[in-house]
């Protein structure tokens, strides 16, 4: 993997209110999407608003390829500005046309007539807003002026794009749009995207990489398990058949065909057979182990591949190494399906 764009290290602020942001590392990779998932008041948004530089942290330091931003010299700090762009949830949209808001940064940049002219063209088309491009931007619904918003974000080419609970204020079939825009840009552009949400299913459905906020903490960062399958009912309740062929119990809602989503801390690693009442049990060899922070992270090749997370001082007594046969047991409120 390459090096990463964005390093945060021993992150913290606390506010007047008691509040306490809290991130001991965090590292984001070009070309890679991260959800920043949690509850209202879990920090995403301050997190995010400090990745862009909006507020300051009283501690630790945020860094762009290897060099401190936050606390150096202005100049670094604008060209950092420049190349991290974020969308906050409730878009601010100027009193002109919407082709005049998308053109606003690229304007400001002294970029060329023409060539604003055909790159906006091309983002109101992308984004399905190519026939309000001379309304007033006012008279747009609230998913249209997210859609401009985003469009006024992407048109820039930032490397980093933060984007603060991008689908919560629109309906379903606009906030699949925006996901679909999204996963297409970061492919073609290699950007690097880190969203807000708290939608457990959008986290898993869109992202590479989840980090689990809790109270200010950080909690969970790391690649999440997540395969592509359809839900059937079954005589023993509603079952999920992986691509693979690998089939698992689940209290998923959803029918036909899903994402499904198993969160690495909600996997239970055994030496022999769990007990039967378990909803799913899959026999498996650690394939990997690695040393991540306060816990261990596993690599289990079990019909397909998972990674487990267990915490350093349980682990010490499970007398665990790679190569051995070990028995992940999964428990169906844990297969999460969308």
């Amino acid at each position: 993997m390459a090096d990463p764009i964005i390093v945060v290290e021993h992150l913290a602020h606390r506010y007047a209110s008691g509040f306490h942001l809290r991130v001991r590392h965090l590292a984001l990779s070009p070309g890679r999407t991260y959800a920043v998932y949690g509850a209202n008041g879990s920090g995403k948004t301050t997190l995010l608003n400090m990745l862009a530089l909006l507020a300051l942290p009283q501690e630790g330091r945020i860094l762009l390829e290897g060099r401190p931003v936050h606390g150096a010299d202005p100049a670094r700090s604008r060209r950092y500005r420049r190349r991290v762009t974020l969308l906050m949830q409730h878009v601010y949209l100027f009193r002109s046309t919407v082709f005049e808001n998308v053109a606003a940064g690229l304007r400001f940049r002294g970029m060329a007539k023409e060539a604003i002219e055909e790159r906006v063209t091309g983002m109101l088309g992308k984004v399905g807003l190519a026939e309000f491009a001379h309304r007033p931007a006012h008279s747009l619904s609230g998913g249209e002026a997210q859609r401009a918003g985003l469009a006024r974000a992407l048109v820039t080419d930032p490397d980093v794009l933060l984007l603060d609970e991008p689908t919560a204020s629109v309906d379903a079939a606009h906030g699949q749009q925006i996901e679909e825009i999204l996963r297409e840009t970061c492919r073609q552009r290699r950007m690097t995207v880190v969203l807000s949400t708290h939608q457990y299913e959008q986290a898993h459905r869109i992202a590479d990489e989840v980090l689990i906020m809790r109270d200010g903490r950080m909690i969970e960062a790391g690649p999440e398990n997540v395969f592509k399958g359809s839900i059937e009912d079954t005589s023993q309740g509603a079952v999920v058949r992986l691509e693979n062929g690998v089939t698992l119990r689940t209290d998923a809602a959803a029918r036909g065909a899903v994402h499904v989503a198993i969160a690495p801390h909600e996997i239970r690693l055994y030496r022999s057979t769990p007990s039967p009442d378990t909803a799913n049990t899959l026999q498996g060899v650690v394939s990997a182990a690695a040393v991540d922070g306060d816990r261990i992270r596993l690599d289990v090749d079990a019909g397909l591949r998972l990674t487990v997370h267990v915490a350093r001082d349980a682990f010490a007594g499970m007398d665990m190494t790679v190569g051995d046969t070990v028995y992940a047991a999964i428990e169906a409120s844990s297969v999460r399906a969308s």
